[in-house]
């Protein structure tokens, strides 16, 4: 009988749990080895819980390997995920330290990004102001060629995060869709053809 995935609300209460245990059970004294069988271990019980084998031990194994081999094949053109596939690609392959070298090297970067950015006082352009920029440079751009410039503007001082279709500004009041993209890049459009039209 195949086993049945918990609910999502289920799943994000156990993996809360997951991850509490995860961090008490570090200390002072771990060495990078432990640390990084420990990472290893939550992202395999982590599938398990998702897979809803928690309580199965006997399919852990299964599991397990189509884990690791997802890890190992991941192929991602997300510029986002560029670094995660890496450190998955090198836990899957056995290359445990050097993953968490890695993992640790972009917290450590993220951090000084996010702490260099709280301290640049400047004005925070809002995304729709960003996006009027990057149409008026190429007025023929269509709604996928927006989102790729967005994504390569994101940590530059305009563009947060994007989750999903959401675009979040860094300002932490504007964000838009990207849903929406296609519908403002017509509205843009519409309004050089009057400005032309009326000149």
């Amino acid at each position: 009988m195949k086993p049945k995935a918990p609910n999502q609300q289920a799943f994000e209460k156990r993996l809360e749990k997951l991850y509490a245990e995860f961090v008490s059970a570090r200390s002072a004294n771990e060495t990078d080895d432990d640390l990084a069988q420990a990472v290893l271990e939550f992202i395999l019980m982590r599938e398990r819980l998702r897979r809803g084998v928690e309580a199965r031990k006997h399919l852990w194994k299964t599991v397990d390997a189509e884990t690791l081999c997802a890890m190992k094949t991941w192929d991602t053109d997300d510029p986002r995920f560029a670094a995660i596939e890496k450190v998955f690609k090198r836990f899957a392959t056995g290359r445990n330290l050097d993953a968490l070298k890695l993992l640790k090297a972009k917290i450590t970067e993220f951090s000084a990004q996010q702490k260099q950015r709280a301290s640049a006082p400047r004005r925070l352009k809002p995304i729709p102001e960003l996006v009027e920029q990057i149409f008026y440079k190429n007025p023929a751009i269509n709604a996928k060629g927006m989102q790729r410039a967005l994504e390569q503007e994101m940590g530059k001082g305009v563009i947060d995060i994007i989750d999903n279709d959401v675009i979040y500004g860094a300002d932490g009041k504007s964000e838009i869709t990207i849903s929406g993209l296609g519908a403002r890049i017509s509205r843009l459009r519409k309004g050089i053809r009057f400005s032309k039209a009326g000149s």
